[in-house]
């Protein structure tokens, strides 16, 4: 069911991570694992590997400074594997919180896991609910992070675009809104959309592989994949490994503790 890729082309693409750095390691290693057994040479002019990350790289879970230094040191390697990171709409939260991201839409953040975010990041300590915090504490905890926030991780957050084509695939965080050409997707629907996305039984100008909707094992269709099998919830990361006209799947365990959905 998935569009055929040029041969000698192989794509990884990693769902939400949200914070589960071992995760994420884990599945860094079966990714080259996988590589290495099947005898690919990344770096020969052979073959075009790709590792494609589909964004919400924090919140909910308890590393997020973690993930982002890990996603840095990735983006610097040179082993051949070519790398795209997408934006998530919890990526975007981070540096928005550190430049004054009124009170309201903050709470909203910390409901989702922004505290955990700013526990890894060693600005907020304490025991709170997300309700209970007043706007001084707030204004108190974004100063903090102004001064906290590494130039580099900002920078990288900022960088990151919402969408990468690679022939007849399409990969956003989200999704992309069947009803309009890919050309004229809108941020918000590359990064929040749902409906009529997920149940479209139209026809689309691009496959597209996306994460932000939870399954408990990969959803396939004859539009989309979705690929995140939720990792703060269900416990494991996915992956899926597109080649020629086939898919598979990969995955990752946490060890760490599951956030619980407010």
């Amino acid at each position: 069911m998935f569009p055929p890729l040029s041969p000698k082309k192989r794509i990884y693409a990693i769902g939400d991570i949200h914070g589960y750095i071992d995760a994420l390691e884990a599945m860094q290693q079966a990714i080259l694992d996988d590589i290495e057994q099947s005898d690919i040479d990344p770096k020969s002019d052979e073959w075009d590997v790709k590792i494609i990350y589909l964004g919400d790289y924090i919140d909910r879970g308890a590393h997020a400074f973690d993930v982002i230094e890990n996603l840095i040191a990735e983006r610097k390697k040179s082993d051949g594997i070519k790398r795209i990171f997408l934006s998530g709409n919890h990526d975007t939260y981070l540096p928005r919180f550190a430049s004054g991201m009124p009170a309201s839409e903050s709470l909203t953040w910390f409901k989702y896991g922004g505290l955990n975010t700013l526990k890894s990041y060693g600005v907020f300590d304490g025991d709170q609910a997300y309700d209970e915090l007043f706007p001084s504490d707030i204004e108190r905890l974004q100063q903090a992070l102004k001064q906290g926030l590494p130039k580099a991780h900002k920078a990288f957050i900022q960088s990151l675009p919402f969408v990468y084509r690679e022939e007849k695939f399409i990969f956003a965080h989200a999704g992309i809104d069947p009803r309009k050409p890919l050309e004229d997707q809108t941020e918000d629907d590359l990064m929040y959309i749902r409906e009529p996305f997920l149940s479209w039984e139209g026809t689309v100008d691009a496959f597209c592989v996306h994460g932000h909707t939870i399954f408990e094992d990969p959803d396939l269709k004859t539009h989309r994949l979705g690929i995140d099998v939720g990792v703060y919830r269900h416990g494991r990361l996915g992956c899926v490994v597109l080649e020629g006209d086939k898919g598979r799947y990969l995955y990752a365990q946490t060890a760490l503790q599951l956030f619980e959905d407010p």
